[in-house]
């Protein structure tokens, strides 16, 4: 018997304060708040669906706001950073808002051949980074609208593996 995945389908962190996190990743990043429900294991605790229009599998970013939680550290077995696609076009207009917003961010540096990473944290230490990446011009046409901040998710790099497999990107609109 053979298993094989497509993708992934979701991300899930743990946020300190669900306002800051709602204000970092719809208000700085510009993604879409697709859903806002609550931990069906915890109903005292939101749980906030970033995504494209559809959600569809792939696009989704979830968070559970838990204010009195340990802060996290990584160990094994789980995903070390999140990667999200732009355009090649928009890595200055990303290092002019990281910077207007006060975003903890790494100078772009090139990865591979045909990328440019700037890496981030969250308030909270979620680590993250905008990859330009000529693909992300293809996606916006087979994915549907573009945000107007150009974000996409790349589900490739939001793994445990070290080594990279074939791209995935599916689209975030605000």
């Amino acid at each position: 018997m053979s298993f094989r995945t497509t993708g992934i389908h979701h991300v899930t962190g743990i946020a300190s304060d669900p306002q800051r996190n709602l204000a970092f990743y719809a208000g700085i990043l510009g993604l879409r708040l697709g859903k806002r429900t609550v931990n069906f294991d915890d109903p005292t605790t939101y749980h906030f669906y970033f995504g494209d229009e559809q959600g569809s599998p792939g696009s989704i970013l979830t968070f559970f706001p838990w204010p009195d939680a340990r802060r996290g550290r990584q160990g094994g077995g789980q995903a070390a950073v999140t990667s999200f696609a732009i355009l090649p076009s928009s890595v200055g207009f990303w290092i002019e808002r990281l910077i207007r917003k006060q975003v903890d961010f790494q100078q772009p540096a090139a990865r591979y051949e045909d990328e440019r990473v700037i890496a981030f944290k969250d308030h909270d230490g979620f680590m993250g980074e905008l990859v330009a990446h000529p693909k992300a011009e293809v996606v916006s046409h087979a994915f549907g609208p573009r945000s107007s901040s150009g974000l996409w998710i790349l589900g490739r790099s939001a793994s445990i593996s070290k080594r990279r497999s074939s791209s995935q990107l599916g689209s975030f609109s605000e």
